[in-house]
């Protein structure tokens, strides 16, 4: 076996460019899956306990009435429909928030918003700028909750099922794999990702 002894700055350079191609491998698969994915984002009025479960309350009728949508096979067409829809939406939430005794306003908005690594219950999803349907009620001071609402993998109960939706709407095996963690190379991507995210965030005073 023959070993090739390494300067240290032919180590770091090795270790740069092997973190290179992880990093454009990760964000080229991490921009394609953010292209196919809806987020939904609910805002709180704030962090009482009430204003957090009117939150989860809120979150529960939204996916009710977006499941009722149909949205078709792709996150475009996804996005259309929640657009012709986002008025009808918001008068729903809003009627809802005041059945429950508050006089909260309700704003509803389908745009782009910046997200952290986020790891839920059967999935996960890297950080990154993703469409997203928001829903802010009252003064939006309190805790957040993210999921996604295109595709429908929210209330998915298991890997199985995530991972029959997700392909249901034109995911590939790849971006099922990076959203389930099937494949450990994509534990390191999003470490990758994120130092990568920290160190632009210091480099603009964020």
């Amino acid at each position: 076996m023959i070993f090739i002894k390494l300067k240290p700055f032919e180590i770091a350079l090795f270790i740069g460019l092997f973190a290179a191609v992880l990093i454009g491998g990760a964000n080229a698969q991490s921009q394609k899956l953010a292209d196919s994915i809806v987020r939904l984002h609910v805002v709180a009025n704030s962090d009482t306990d009430e204003d957090q479960a009117l939150k989860l309350e809120v979150r529960d009728r939204v996916i009710e009435i977006t499941s009722s949508l149909n949205m078709g096979s792709d996150a475009q067409h996804a996005q259309i429909v929640l657009r012709e829809n986002v008025d009808e939406i918001e008068t729903a939430v809003r009627q809802m928030v005041q059945e429950k005794g508050y006089d909260y306003p309700v704003t509803v908005t389908l745009g782009t918003e910046n997200f952290d690594t986020r790891v839920y219950d059967t999935f996960s999803l890297p950080a990154g700028q993703y469409t997203s349907l928001r829903v802010t009620i009252g003064d939006g001071a309190g805790k957040n909750w993210w999921c996604v609402v295109f595709p429908p993998i929210c209330m998915a109960s298991c890997s199985e099922e995530l991972t029959s939706q997700a392909m249901a709407v034109g995911l590939d095996e790849g971006d099922v794999a990076l959203i389930t963690g099937d494949n450990q190379i994509y534990v390191l991507k999003f470490k990758l990702l994120e130092l990568v995210q920290s160190v632009k965030m210091m480099y603009n005073g964020k």
